[in-house]
C-alpha cells in the first residue's frame, strides 16, 4: 500500500498519487476533508493550551472519524504565544497527524 500526499490550495484538494492502492482510498479522504470543513469544530483548544489530556481526546476522536476540525480559541493564543499554524503544526506532530489546512483559527487534521 502506498500512502496518499495531498496538496491543498486556493483550488481545493487534489491527490498527487496517481494510484488507488492507498490505504484508505484517496477520494474517500479528499471527501472527507472537504465535508469537515463545513461541520463545527469537534475538538476547542482554551487557555490551558496543548496539554496532555488533549493530545488524548484528539487521538480518540481521529481513531473515530480519521478526519477531525480543530479550533483554537483567542485565550490560548494568549498564554502560549504562539502562532496559529505553529500551534496547529505542534498539535498534529503530537498526535502522529498530519495537517490538512489552516483557515482563520480552525484546522483540520487527519490520520494516515
Amino acid at each position: 500500500m502506498k500512502e496518499v500526499t495531498l496538496v491543498v490550495n486556493m483550488r481545493g484538494i487534489r491527490n498527487r498519487n496517481t494510484s488507488r492502492e492507498d490505504k484508505y482510498g484517496s477520494n474517500t479522504l479528499i471527501i472527507l476533508i472537504k465535508r469537515t470543513w463545513h461541520e463545527p469544530a469537534q475538538v476547542h483548544i482554551g487557555k490551558k493550551g496543548i496539554t496532555e489530556e488533549l493530545i488524548a481526546e484528539i487521538k480518540r476522536q481521529l481513531k473515530k472519524r480519521r478526519v477531525i476540525k480543530v479550533r483554537i480559541l483567542p485565550s490560548c493564543i494568549k498564554v502560549l504565544n504562539m502562532d496559529r499554524r505553529e500551534i496547529a503544526k505542534r498539535v498534529a506532530e503530537k498526535c502522529n497527524a498530519r495537517l490538512a489546512g489552516v483557515r482563520g483559527y480552525t484546522f483540520v487534521i487527519y490520520k494516515v
